[in-house]
């Protein structure tokens, strides 16, 4: 099977939101953790960020050198984490089949190592391995609109990352080949 391969430049902006505890907790189901991303949650979300003057997002922008992939079946764009994220040490790949760009996977290997999944309107449960210790984290994806080919495009995400009700963080995240 050829396999096609190019170094690329991408744009990676990503907006974190911290979603209040008490929020966390009177959203999550018996499993411990929130359930689907409705729109009943987005409007307790938008709620809370009122009343507590929150909801204001952390913005993490950068540029950096990637290769992208494309094997006939799947896309695979993949870069170096930097300080910037707090993920030094650690290659990021983003992933997905070309049939089904709906369904899209982030695979993080080195120091920080994760395995998440992105599926609009599902929830998750994955893993993340730090230095000290593994934990499962749930997903909660809201959105998902990918147009990345091996010629370029974008890949938008909207989701929640969850850890066992005790934290909750939304993410919107872009990444774009330029």
């Amino acid at each position: 099977m050829f396999v096609k391969k190019k170094n690329i430049k991408l744009k990676i902006v990503s907006e974190q939101f911290d979603i209040a505890d008490e929020l966390v907790a009177s959203l999550t189901d018996p499993d411990g953790y929130i359930g689907s991303f409705t729109d009943e949650l987005e409007s307790k979300m938008k709620a809370n960020a009122k009343k507590k003057d929150e909801g204001k997002p952390e913005v993490m922008e950068m540029t950096t050198d990637a290769e992208i992939s494309d094997d006939g079946e799947r896309i695979e764009v993949s870069y170096e984490e930097t300080e910037l994220t707090g993920m030094e040490g650690s290659r990021t790949a983003v992933s997905f089949k070309k049939d089904d760009i709906g369904l899209v996977a982030m695979m993080r290997d080195g120091m920080v190592r994760t395995a998440l999944v992105f599926e609009e309107g599902r929830r998750n449960i994955c893993a993340y391995e730090t230095p000290f210790m593994p934990f499962e984290i749930c997903v909660c994806t809201k959105t998902v609109e990918n147009s990345l080919s091996f010629e370029g495009g974008k890949l938008y995400l909207d989701y929640i990352v969850e850890v066992r009700g005790a934290k909750a963080e939304r993410t919107k995240f872009t990444l774009e080949i330029i």
